[in-house]
């Protein structure tokens, strides 16, 4: 407890774009006794990989804090996890006009939604884009919400599908007969990862 309290309080100065999520994995114990043993899982989130140093210094400190406050013993173990995507301006707007000829609508930005998947990675290395397929006309919605899950079994899910499927298709088609376009979106990449570096 006194754990997930440090790493709470510590939240308010650490980069607006870190997020660290704790869950209790295991407790070795009887309700009604003080637990010996207990094992979190953390995990760490940001778009921008410099930050990762710092949620690794705040994880440590909380736990080696608590550890001496209650005279316990504490293990460490890291293991890499996602990278933060790294957005493609030059492809996004390809596939944005694909949709658009399509005769579907567009709306800026990303749903509100902090999790992280292994395309971030490979958007380092592999141009890309995050394609959002909007189930809603009017708003955006996380991927990790119950309404996107209903939606997504119904026929606005279908639809979108169905629309982005022949926008990635069209796109591809775009970017293979377009070397020109593809040498702009490598520049953007190499820019934004030397930013990257360099904010770290």
């Amino acid at each position: 407890m006194l754990f997930h309290v440090a790493t709470g309080l510590i939240r308010q100065q650490l980069p607006g774009d870190l997020h660290i999520c704790e869950v209790i994995k295991d407790i070795k114990s009887e309700i009604i006794d003080i637990p010996s043993f207990a094992e979190l899982e953390v995990e760490a989130t940001t778009p921008v990989t410099a930050h990762l140093e710092r949620s690794r210094q705040v994880v440590r400190n909380a736990a080696e804090g608590a550890a001496i406050a209650t005279g316990c013993n504490f293990s460490f173990r890291e293991q890499v996890g996602y990278l933060g995507r790294i957005p493609n301006a030059v492809i996004g707007d390809v596939f944005r006009s694909e949709l658009r000829a399509l005769g579907e609508p567009c709306m800026d930005g990303m749903p509100p939604d902090q999790g992280s998947e292994d395309s971030g990675n490979v958007s380092r290395v592999i141009l890309g884009i995050n394609m959002f397929g909007t189930l809603l006309s009017d708003r955006k919605i996380s991927g990790h919400k119950p309404l996107f899950r209903e939606l997504a079994a119904s026929e606005s899910g279908l639809h979108c599908l169905l629309i982005s499927s022949k926008a990635m298709a069209r796109t591809l088609l775009t970017l293979l007969l377009s070397p020109d376009v593809v040498a702009k979106a490598k520049h953007e990449l190499c820019a934004r990862l030397t930013l990257e570096m360099s904010a770290g």
